[in-house]
């Protein structure tokens, strides 16, 4: 796909500020905090899904949290998160699972909404999160996740665009809300106030009325043999999307991995207790439970799971203020086993069973038509960002649209990074840093776009981006620091290699171990980015030849394997193995 002449390609960390600020509310001298974390952001659309007004006693945040300002992007850096994006309207603090991005001058922040909510981006960060519980983007890896930039005219008109789709979406989200007041007010109704419990029903604890089970997960996470077969696994998008009956579709077990997990059966009431805690839903399929969830097994014969799920839903708002953890606000099993809730007679729940799916009837083809639309959204982002939408926009525009690209530009260059062409960046093999920004100022007085072949090897940028912080330092300083050297895997050399602060001074601040540069250096050489090679050595004692691992940077010549092998011969004539040589 070819871009507009006018469009740069550049990456998120070059156009979004990581805010770093952080707050301990608890010794906060402020009493109280407009706070939002995972459970407060809908996925897909953004909304908040709590009041602008409410805020939380500084006491009941139970650990430090990220200060944000009004303008900034809220985004959920975990897997099962990552279509939660939120535009603040107001100044408050955020879970730290939640990075706080303040745009800087070259975009406007609702442009870079649309962009991180797009399905590109979206796929992306799902294959770069990490992580064997709480898989979550890391840091560096979402910062070279690359973004196009049109000037800041063309990005306000693709947002008045935007927009207007979106004015559709929230005449329909007005209707679901419409639908969940006349819901309330018949439960109200049938049954009174949920938290007065005005008719004097009998109360029952969860604990009492039914088995509850919490759900277990199958270890490592993403082993094949474990994950991807054909046992569906409830996650929490699964409740967010389907509402009070929810089909578990996101994510499935092989039968091997089903045996360590829960089985749940169909119709069963089924509760979130990390990530959206106390949402709770009934299974529409038989579905096995992560240790995110906890199961309502052999439910009293006096009670629907219906009435049973709804009025949990309710409660909702109280379980969240009984939540605990750091990480997720969480609830635990024996919490879930202590709600108490009214037995209303059977008939008064059928009667509202009855209304719910006359309801789920109406609901269904909503979510039809909504999902039409969500794909026509989609579409139209497609376009938004592939320049398609804006091209007649452009044409009429030209002259000033020709400012503004020197304007941009000029940002860019300041931000010490530098916007590049969608085909230069395909010839790109290193990702663009200030310090190399810097070195390529200091050698030409006007600055030329960075370009890199390395003996004309195909090109790697897309394969550089890939890699963690301390891969890519390593690769760095191989290729940089340590360009005339072959680093021996011999134990004992290797170490001293390894803690000499001559050669290993470039990463020290990694703190890193031998192992962990030793696995490095074999995980580089596997995705062909240095060569590793195997190189000979006259054991002393048998006098016979053994044969040695190393590693190199890549070479024109090649032969270099030779190269290697006889100037290890000529350091081996000298009675010496060194932990590394020249390679020139």
């Amino acid at each position: 796909m070819k871009l507009p002449e006018s469009w740069v390609e550049t990456r998120l960390g070059d156009v979004l500020e990581r805010v770093d600020t952080k707050i301990d509310p608890q010794t906060s001298s402020i009493s109280s905090h407009f706070y939002i974390g995972l459970e407060h952001i809908e996925s897909h659309t953004g909304h908040l899904l709590r009041e602008a007004g409410d805020k939380t006693e500084g006491g009941d945040i139970l650990s430090i949290k990220t200060q944000f300002k009004a303008g900034d992007i809220l985004y959920g850096k975990l897997r099962p998160n990552l279509n939660k994006v939120y535009l603040s309207e107001q100044d408050g603090i955020c879970s730290t699972d939640i990075w706080a991005l303040r745009a800087t001058r070259v975009i406007i922040p609702e442009f870079a909404v649309h962009y991180l909510r797009s399905p590109a981006v979206h796929v992306r960060a799902s294959q770069l999160a990490a992580g064997a519980n709480l898989p979550r983007v890391p840091a560096s890896s979402f910062d070279r996740i690359p973004i196009v930039l049109p000037t800041i005219l063309e990005q306000q008109r693709i947002v008045d665009l935007m927009r207007q789709a979106e004015l559709i979406v929230e005449s329909r989200s007005t209707i679901q809300k419409a639908i969940g007041d006349t819901i309330n007010e018949h439960y109200a109704k049938l049954f009174g106030d949920v938290f007065a419990n005005e008719k004097s029903w009998p109360i029952a604890k969860l604990g009492t009325i039914s088995n509850v089970v919490r759900g277990s997960s199958p270890r490592p996470q993403g082993d094949p043999r474990l994950f991807g077969g054909p046992v569906p696994r409830l996650m929490v998008s699964d409740l967010s999307r389907d509402g009070l009956w929810v089909n578990a579709k996101t994510d499935s077990l092989t039968e091997e991995g089903a045996k360590f997990s829960r089985a749940m059966d169909s119709q069963s009431v089924v509760m979130a207790v990390s990530g959206a805690p106390g949402l709770t839903a009934i299974l529409s399929n038989d579905a096995c439970i992560h240790d995110g969830f906890v199961g309502l097994r052999n439910l009293d014969q006096n009670l629907l799971p219906e009435y049973v799920a709804y009025t949990l839903n309710l409660l909702k708002a109280k379980n969240d203020q009984q939540a605990v953890g750091a990480v997720f606000r969480n609830l635990t099993t024996d919490q879930v086993r202590a709600i108490a809730i009214a037995i209303p007679p059977l008939e008064l729940q059928k009667k509202f069973r009855e209304f719910l799916l006359q309801i789920k009837t109406l609901q269904r083809d909503i979510a039809s038509s909504n999902e039409q639309l969500q794909k026509l959204l989609d579409a139209i982002r497609i376009e938004a960002f592939s320049g398609e939408l804006t091209a007649g926009w452009r044409e009429i525009n030209s002259v000033e649209i020709t400012a503004a690209i020197a304007d941009r530009d000029e940002l860019l260059h300041k931000k010490s990074s530098k916007p590049y062409k969608a085909d230069e960046l395909d010839n790109q093999t290193q990702p663009v840093t200030s310090k190399s920004v810097r070195a390529k100022t200091r050698d030409a007085a006007s600055p030329q776009r960075l370009k890199r072949v390395e003996h004309g090897r195909p090109a790697r940028h897309w394969l550089i981006n890939e890699l963690s912080e301390f891969q890519h330092a390593i690769w760095t300083m191989l290729r940089d620091e340590w360009r005339n050297l072959v680093i021996v895997d011999d134990p004992e050399a290797f170490n001293d290699f390894c803690t000499n602060p001559q050669t290993t001074w470039p990463i020290e601040h990694f703190n890193a171990s031998p192992n962990r540069i030793r696995r490095t250096l074999e995980q580089l050489a596997a995705l062909g980015l240095i060569a590793k090679v195997s190189v000979p050595r006259q054991n002393a004692a048998t006098l016979q030849t053994e044969y040695l691992t190393a590693f190199r940077p890549l070479r024109e010549d090649e032969n270099s394997r030779l190269r290697d092998a006889a100037m290890l011969k000529n350091a081996l004539n000298t009675n010496e193995l060194p932990t590394s040589y020249s390679a020139e």
